[in-house]
């Protein structure tokens, strides 16, 4: 399971303030994206999960091994990563998914989540 969580937003504080959101038994890492520790961070880094589609990052720090799931829209991201041979999780999908657990729970149905792309 997720056991360490890097949090890298435009601004420290902001996300700080994300970082107090994490449930707890998780360490949390709060950085800038301005910060050099973002490189660190994106090296060791499997999964990204972008929460901001107007942020950028540099391509150079896209590698074969990231998987970006976009949990709030389409992002330049995902062109970038892409090109660099990594997996993208599209936010049509990433709402698909989100639709067949709600549905599940108040239906009591399973819903192939494929079927409600949209």
């Amino acid at each position: 399971g997720l056991r360490t969580l890097t949090i890298a937003a435009p601004s420290r504080p902001a996300a700080e303030a994300l970082a107090r959101t994490a449930p707890a038994g998780i360490t949390v890492h709060a950085i800038s994206l301005d910060e050099p520790t973002v490189l660190t961070a994106l090296e060791k880094a499997d999964l990204i999960v972008s929460a901001d589609p107007t942020i950028r990052l540099d391509a150079r720090l896209l590698q074969p091994f990231h998987t970006l799931l976009e949990a709030a829209g389409e992002s330049a991201l995902s062109v970038a990563l892409e090109r660099a041979g990594g997996q993208v999780i599209p936010y049509r999908e990433v709402r698909a998914q989100h639709l067949s657990a709600q549905l599940e729970f108040v239906t009591g149905w399973k819903y192939d989540p494929r079927s409600l792309i949209f």
